[in-house]
C-alpha cells in the first residue's frame, strides 16, 4: 500500500452509476427525454371537434411543450398557452419537438396545423394520477383545463 486512505464506497458509487447509465443505454431512448413525448395513437384519434389551429410553440420552464394559440383561435379566449399531445409521428427530441419529415420545433417557433383543443378529463386514464397523462397532465397543465390534441402540425 500506498499509505494513502482510500474511500470503502467509491467502488460501489462507481459501480451504480454505471449500472444505472448502461440501464438508460438498454432502452433506446434520450436520456434527457424525461417523460417523453405525449402522442396520440395512430388509429385512435383522441375525441373532440377539428379545426385549423394556428400559434407559437414554448418550452416552459418546467420542461413541459405549449402552444399558445393565435387571437380569434378556438379555446384560445380563457388561456392561451396550453400543453400539446402531439401526432403519433412526432418524437421528442431533447428541448425540441421532431415532426415528421425531420424538421424541429424550437422555443418561439410558429406552427399551424389541424386538431382540438379538449377537456383534459377526456385523455386517456386522466382520472387516474399515477397514469401517464392523470401525472404527467397534471404537471404540465397547472391552473389549465383543456390540451391542445394536434393531428398534424408544420412549422411555418
Amino acid at each position: 500500500m500506498d499509505g494513502r486512505a482510500r474511500p470503502r464506497g467509491l467502488p460501489c458509487a462507481v459501480t451504480m452509476l454505471v449500472a444505472v447509465i448502461g440501464l438508460g443505454a438498454c432502452g433506446g431512448h434520450d436520456v434527457q427525454a424525461g417523460f417523453g413525448l405525449p402522442t396520440q395513437p395512430p388509429d385512435e384519434p383522441f375525441v373532440g371537434d377539428r379545426t385549423a389551429l394556428a400559434g407559437t410553440f414554448w418550452v416552459e420552464d418546467n420542461g413541459c411543450f405549449t402552444l399558445e394559440l393565435d387571437p380569434g383561435t378556438a379555446g384560445q379566449e380563457d388561456h392561451p398557452r396550453r400543453w400539446v399531445v402531439w401526432p403519433s409521428d412526432a418524437e421528442h427530441a431533447g428541448d425540441r419537438v421532431r415532426l415528421a419529415g425531420g424538421s424541429e420545433l424550437l422555443d418561439g417557433a410558429r406552427v399551424t396545423g389541424t386538431g382540438a383543443v379538449v377537456a383534459l378529463g377526456t385523455l386517456p386514464g386522466w382520472s387516474d394520477p399515477s397514469s401517464y397523462y392523470g401525472s404527467f397532465g397534471r404537471f404540465c397543465t397547472t391552473g389549465v383545463d383543456q390540451v391542445v390534441v394536434l393531428d398534424a402540425v408544420a412549422r411555418e
